[in-house]
């Protein structure tokens, strides 16, 4: 059987083992959005470009309810 001391001891190394690991995720994820600079104007454009818009069936709100949980507000 571990000692007392044995176990707080694994107990600190798995809290700074975390602690580390927060911190490598949070600077990672910060550092990132910085450099991402994209309008929604060209979003839509490049869509536009890659979907072929007639070739799209027209569908209702109640078969998006039933296929995706997806439903329109009218107001």
């Amino acid at each position: 059987m571990k000692s007392s001391d044995q176990i707080v001891n694994v107990r600190r190394w798995v809290v700074l083992l975390m602690l580390v690991f927060a911190i490598i995720g949070l600077v990672g994820c910060t550092s990132k959005q910085s450099t991402i600079n994209v309008s929604a104007a060209r979003i839509e454009e490049h869509m536009k470009q890659s979907v072929k818009l007639d070739k799209l069936k027209k569908g209702d709100a109640n078969k998006l309810k039933k296929l995706y949980g997806i439903w329109h507000r009218t107001s």
